[in-house]
C-alpha cells in the first residue's frame, strides 16, 4: 500500500483503536485504556473474537474516517500503513506527504488522527448502545488465559 491507499488504511486502524478506546474508558480502568493509545487494538483481541458485533462500530468509524481521508488526501507509505498513530508513524508519514503552512497541516492532521475517530466512536457507542446491540461490558478488558 502506498498514497492515499496507506493512509486509509493507518487511519482505519486509528478509527479501530479510537472505538475500544472510547468504549475501554466506560468500563476498565484508565491504565488499561491508556495501555491502547501504545498497545493499539490487539489489547482486545480476545474480547473482538468473543463479540464480533465489535466489528459493527468499527466499521462504522473507519468508514466515516476514511471518507476524511480521501477529502484531506492523506497519504502514507507502505511502512506506516499499518500502524495509526503507534509511535506517530502514521501523522508524521502523512505530515511529509502534505504541502501548506504548518499550522494547517497541523490541524488536518488532528482532526482526522484524533478529533474525527474520536467524536464517531462515542456517537457510534452511544447509539449502538442505546439500541441495545451491545452492552458496555463487552470491552471489559478480558484477560488471556
Amino acid at each position: 500500500l502506498t498514497d492515499l491507499a496507506a493512509g486509509a488504511a493507518g487511519l482505519g486502524i486509528v478509527a479501530s483503536l479510537f472505538t475500544l478506546f472510547y468504549a475501554s474508558c466506560r468500563v476498565n480502568t484508565k491504565g488499561i485504556s491508556f495501555s491502547l493509545l501504545f498497545a493499539g487494538p490487539k489489547l482486545f483481541m480476545a474480547n473482538y473474537l468473543d463479540h464480533l458485533i465489535m466489528t459493527l462500530p468499527i466499521v462504522l468509524n473507519a468508514s466515516v474516517v476514511g471518507i476524511f481521508a480521501y477529502l484531506f488526501h492523506i497519504q502514507g507509505s507502505t511502512q506506516s500503513a499499518g500502524f495509526g498513530i503507534v509511535g506517530l508513524s502514521g501523522p508524521m508519514t502523512s505530515y511529509s506527504f502534505m504541502e501548506g503552512p504548518f499550522l494547517v497541516k497541523l490541524g488536518i492532521l488532528s482532526g482526522v488522527y484524533v478529533g474525527i475517530p474520536l467524536g464517531i466512536a462515542a456517537l457510534t457507542h452511544t447509539l449502538l448502545t442505546r439500541v441495545g446491540l451491545y452492552s458496555d461490558n463487552i470491552f471489559r478488558y478480558a484477560k488471556i488465559k
